[in-house]
C-alpha cells in the first residue's frame, strides 16, 4: 500500500462502482454522494461529503489548500465500538469534546461538528486508511439506503 492520498476523484470512482443508487451532487458548498436510486429525491440521503476548506463553523480540521477531509455517517453501534460513547452535541459553531485533535492527518476521527450524528472524518487519507474504512463505506452505504426507504415511506403516505 502506499502512504499516497488518495483522491477524492478516486474515493468517488470506488463508491459509485461498488454501491448501485449514489449519485454525486453538492450541497452547502461541499461535494457529496447521495442515496438516491432514480433520483427519486430532490437530494436522496448522505452517503458521504468531502470537505476541501475549513468554514466558520467549521474549522477544528485546519484544512489548507489541497487539503480534503472525508466525511462518512456510520451506525452508532460503529461509532461506539471505534470511539465508545457518541459524544454529546455541541454548542452552535462548538467542536464535539472527544478528546481528538481534529487536525491530525490520515487519521479516522469523529466528525468534529457532526460527531454526535455518528459521522467520522478522515482529512487526507491515505490508500492504506481508505482500505480500513471500506467496511465502514459498506455500513454507510446500508445506512444511506435505510434512511431513503424511510423517507420514501413517509412520502408515500396521504
Amino acid at each position: 500500500m502506499s502512504d499516497k492520498v488518495i483522491s477524492i476523484e478516486e474515493v468517488i470512482a470506488y463508491s459509485l462502482e461498488t454501491y448501485p443508487g449514489l449519485i454525486e451532487d453538492w450541497n452547502w458548498g461541499e461535494r457529496s454522494l447521495f442515496y438516491n436510486p432514480h433520483r427519486q429525491l430532490a437530494k436522496g440521503t448522505y452517503f458521504l461529503t468531502f470537505k476541501e476548506r475549513d468554514g466558520a463553523n467549521d474549522s477544528a480540521s485546519g484544512i489548507r489548500p489541497g487539503d480534503y477531509r472525508l466525511n462518512i455517517g456510520i451506525s452508532k453501534v460503529a461509532f461506539a465500538d471505534r470511539f465508545g460513547a457518541v459524544p454529546a452535541r455541541p454548542a452552535a459553531g462548538g467542536v464535539v469534546q472527544s478528546g481528538h485533535d481534529f487536525s491530525r492527518r490520515d487519521r479516522i476521527l469523529p466528525h468534529p461538528v457532526y460527531g454526535w450524528m455518528c459521522w467520522i472524518a478522515i482529512v487526507n487519507p491515505t490508500h492504506e486508511t481508505f482500505e480500513e474504512i471500506k467496511p465502514l463505506l459498506s455500513g454507510a452505504y446500508e445506512r444511506a439506503v435505510e434512511r431513503f426507504r424511510s423517507r420514501m415511506g413517509q412520502r408515500r403516505r396521504p
